[in-house]
């Protein structure tokens, strides 16, 4: 059972993924074998999986002992259009890269200390992606666990026809350069070694190589250079967004929010300090907790803030304390330990005002699998209920017209098994009122509520004015799903599959369902669009990477990466600017809306002007 649902993705295994259009078939029912056997001192297995409506993948294998392994995969892409191939590796440490190549170092346990080359064909560009984890049951100080992937990707339009890459993978002792070459010449593949030289072709029938073997003075294979692995790339030739307030930051800042008319922003740094700027980028007030901040929330002008120890803290106007309150662990974390963090640490919180019990309520997520309800007022405890499960990271009050009750909706989108989304109002029971987990086509995700997906991120509000409200729930997992539901009853209206890795959901509601808009911003470069009713209107790579997304209109939209942000207006990008720093998010300011950003020890307001 994998704890976090990015790690079931299949851009995180040793496997081949296709973005077409920005769709995807969801998992795939099995494999076929093609081919086992030896052949030319080696071992040549092949499979195929098929994916109807979308594409058919064929993975060739071969084996050559105490040398190398070559890995072959044919696409064959029925949906029309652009897609994206990608080849995807999980590696056991640190990837450096450099052109075509990359490298890792191995100690054995022998003590020999060596290189692993990853080494791809021309085609396909490398970008390493590292993730950290904590422990789950863990006592503090415990370890994280680290995840780094190579991803290989590379773009095709399916009037190409067929779409074939090549991997090749190899291990070298006490050397810092490669000992086998891969090259690609006429039709065949080769792989050039300090002895002999292999080229394999193809051959008759599916899944098959044909295979020759030459000396390196005849091969014809050009040596690759010595690699120097080292850095990645850079963005150039592009404008900078103009600076309208900087801010000195003397730590770093793990969260931050915005109030609900942008008068002013928030900060949550390592060291505990909360920060409150003005729209001019002047201190309001700043207030020191006894650990990081790991949530906040503004609150009728004040401000609630969530901890990595599990303190949550009510700030007034003026930055002095109200009240807190400590989160606790749950009696189950003895004997049941997997979904529990180091510390009750906080993942998010949200505040409002319930008409019906004439309350302030305020809804915590812990890093006990829990969800805290406090009074608002006094910042009492009210109700400690079972999250299931693990950190509920995704929660928003949401003041229901049809109920003219507050409710909370609550999703989990990282330790978790489970990418249900669940309504929780006064008086607070030990099961969800309303919830969003099913699916019209679940694409190979279980109805269980055990799907291994999480929630990306979730909207609610009425997808047309004027009609009943709706929610759209994002999943990133092993099914990466957008998916529409009726609010008063979680029953799904539509959903599409998603390909890539999806990062970020923005709606747009309209007049009608046909000028609805559902935006998705994937990891790897695409941007999805679907109306009201699901349909899809949009579907383009724009970026290499993509990080963020905010839609101002339903044609007018901003996207970024760590590197780059762009400006996309009515189906295409019309501005680019280079990002000097890290980005948080958009900042909404009714007159100099923009993006914030962490720049050399600053954070920054970036103004995107005409948008």
């Amino acid at each position: 059972v994998a704890l976090y649902p990015a790690g079931v993705s299949p851009w995180r295994h040793s496997v081949v993924t296709v973005n077409a259009g920005g769709l995807d078939a969801g998992m795939a029912e099995g494999a076929k074998v093609l081919t086992k056997r030896e052949v030319a001192g080696g071992t040549l297995f092949s499979y195929q999986i098929d994916f109807p409506g979308f594409y058919r993948w064929i993975r060739l294998l071969y084996w050559k002992p105490a040398a190398y392994v070559l890995i072959i995969d044919r696409l064959m892409v029925d949906r029309k259009g652009s897609f994206t191939v990608g080849v995807n590796w999980r590696c056991a440490g640190q990837i450096e890269v450099e052109g075509h190549v990359a490298a890792m170092a191995f100690h054995a346990t022998d003590g020999t200390e060596g290189r692993f080359y990853i080494q791809s064909s021309d085609a396909l560009n490398l970008d390493v992606e590292t993730n950290t984890y904590p422990m789950p049951g863990g006592p503090p100080g415990d370890p994280p666990l680290i995840e780094t992937m190579l991803h290989a990707t590379t773009d095709a339009h399916s009037q190409n026809g067929e779409v074939e890459v090549a991997t090749l993978l190899h291990v070298v002792d006490r050397v810092d350069w490669p000992a086998y070459h891969l090259a690609n010449q006429r039709k065949c593949w080769s792989v050039n070694g300090p002895e002999e030289t292999f080229h394999f072709a193809r051959a008759m029938g599916e899944g098959e190589l044909k295979i020759e073997v030459s000396s390196p003075a005849t091969s014809g294979v050009p040596n690759a250079r010595t690699v120097d692995i080292h850095g990645s790339r850079r963005v150039e030739g592009t404008t900078t967004l103009p600076t309208r307030w900087a801010y000195d930051l003397p730590n770093g800042v793990l969260t931050w929010t915005q109030a609900e008319d942008s008068a002013a922003v928030a900060i949550g740094e390592e060291r505990g300090n909360v920060v409150v700027i003005d729209a001019d980028g002047h201190t309001k007030w700043s207030a020191q907790c006894d650990a990081p901040v790991t949530a906040m929330t503004f609150f009728e002008e004040e401000m609630i803030v969530g901890t990595r120890s599990g303190e949550v803290i009510r700030f007034d106007g003026g930055g002095r304390v109200r009240w807190h309150h400590t989160c606790r662990f749950r009696a189950e974390r003895t004997f049941w330990p997997w979904w529990f963090l180091q510390t009750p640490v906080i993942g998010a919180v949200a505040a409002g005002y319930d008409q019906t019990s004439g309350r302030e309520l305020v809804a915590v997520g812990t890093g006990s699998t829990s969800l805290n309800f406090l009074d608002g007022q006094t910042g009492i405890l009210l109700e400690d209920v079972l999250s299931a499960y693990g950190l509920p990271d995704r929660i928003q009050a949401y003041q229901s017209a049809r109920t003219n009750r507050l409710h909370f909706l609550v999703g989990h989108g990282w330790l978790t098994c489970g990418s249900t989304v669940r309504v929780w109002r006064h008086p607070f029971e030990a099961q969800a009122s309303v919830k969003y987990f099913q699916s019209i086509d679940p694409m190979g995700r279980t109805m269980d509520e055990w799907d291994t997906c999480g929630v990306r991120d979730f909207w609610i509000g009425p997808l047309v004015r004027g009609e009943p409200d709706g929610v759209i729930v994002l999943r990133h997992g092993a099914v990466d799903q957008i998916t529409a539901y009726e609010e008063a009853t979680g029953a799904p209206l539509w959903d599409v599959g998603l390909g890539g890795v999806p990062v970020a959901l923005s709606v747009v509601p309209g007049e009608s369902p046909e000028t609805a808009r559902c935006y998705v911003a994937e990891q790897f470069g695409w941007l999805s669009g679907f109306d009201g009713m699901g349909k899809q209107v949009t579907g383009i790579r724009v970026n290499r990477s993509l990080h963020g997304m905010h839609a101002e209109t339903a044609d007018c939209l901003a996207l970024w990466d760590n590197e780059e942000m762009l400006i996309y207006r009515e189906g295409q990008v019309t501005d680019r600017y280079r990002l000097d720093g890290m980005p948080l998010g958009w900042l909404a300011h009714p007159q100099f809306p923009g993006l914030l950003c962490v720049e050399q020890e600053q954070l920054v307001m970036k103004i995107v002007e005409d948008f």
